[in-house]
């Protein structure tokens, strides 16, 4: 349940970590994380346990004197099990399992997934701007454009046939009421 920040060196004398303060309590299950632009902030996905929300985490990070900061846990759907960062560094967006994930014999099982669009704000805090529900299962990854005005989440498994993967695409813009819009066309692929 906790964050820790190294600092990676590669000289003449080798590799080496050295761990750079103190590890920080960052929720119940952080997984995966991502730095903002300037290095001074790190959102964590925290997964959470099973059927209960999960949550973004904000730490302010110092890799100078080690001080690093919790400042904010804040709601996404079940399982967030992707996090990243927009090109422009303004926004985050998470890609929520839902217990879609789960066995078709399981009561939880269901076949919809979510992204979480979060604004950074200047404070480093975030702030939710919106929850865009979609029928897949098992999202695994989300990768914007160089644009960032589009996006593509991989799902291990097409809503629609087991038998295959997908990725499904959608618009992005921040600025709109609604900020994520999908595309019609889903890409299936072979597993």
């Amino acid at each position: 349940n906790k964050v820790a920040f190294y600092r990676l060196t590669n000289n003449a004398e080798g590799i080496s970590l050295e761990l750079k303060g103190k590890p920080l309590t960052c929720g119940v299950n952080p997984g995966l994380g991502v730095f903002s632009q300037d290095e001074t902030l790190f959102f964590v996905a925290d997964q959470n346990e099973a059927f209960k929300k999960g949550a973004v985490a904000v730490v302010k990070v110092d890799m100078i004197s080690g001080q690093h900061e919790f400042i904010q846990s804040v709601a996404t759907n079940i399982g967030p099990e992707m996090i990243r960062l927009s090109p422009d560094g303004k926004n985050i967006i998470t890609v929520n399992r839902r217990g879609a994930h789960l066995a078709e014999s399981d009561k939880n099982k269901t076949r919809m997934s979510s992204l979480t669009v979060f604004k950074i704000l200047k404070s480093g805090k975030l702030k939710p701007l919106g929850e865009y529900p979609f029928k897949t299962v098992y999202p695994s990854d989300l990768r914007f454009d160089k644009s960032g005005e589009m996006i593509a989440v991989v799902a291990h498994e097409s809503a629609f046939d087991d038998s295959k993967a997908e990725i499904l695409f959608w618009d992005f813009n921040p600025n709109k009421k609604i900020q994520l819009k999908i595309r019609g066309a889903r890409l299936e692929l072979p597993k």
